[in-house]
């Protein structure tokens, strides 16, 4: 049982890292946040595009709330929620911008590391 617990960690920590280090994007106006998507295609959805700045909320709560997100990260997911979310029309944050197309190919790359965390608890105390 410990190999299992202390593999499925190494799994989760190997994602964590992948993710903050491959998935951490920086736009032409110098605001970062998480890419969480791809198309079918294999293209990266966020970030700058010809249509212009494309950004989903999805991403951001799904890597601070599984604690993929360093504290660091988080201040700089609100200053770019803030700038391309807020909206005080809707009183409140739009749950993406406006891709300017219907995108129907869309995958979701983020997990929640967070649920390997807690399995691992869960295996940790069935020992």
């Amino acid at each position: 049982m410990d190999d299992l617990i202390n593999d499925l960690q190494r799994k989760g920590n190997w994602i964590i890292n992948h993710i903050r280090n491959n998935e951490w994007i920086t736009n032409s106006e110098g605001y970062q946040w998480f890419n969480g998507y791809y198309d079918n295609s294999g293209n990266r959805v966020e970030g700058d595009h010809i249509n212009g700045t494309r950004m989903n909320l999805t991403s951001q709560v799904f890597t601070t709330m599984g604690g993929t997100a360093t504290e660091e990260q988080v201040v700089k997911i609100i200053e770019s929620a803030n700038k391309y979310l807020k909206d005080e029309k809707v009183g409140g944050y739009r749950l993406n911008t406006n891709f300017y197309e219907v995108k129907k190919d869309l995958g979701r790359l983020l997990v929640l590391p967070l649920d390997i965390r807690k399995m691992v608890q869960c295996l940790a105390i069935w020992q």
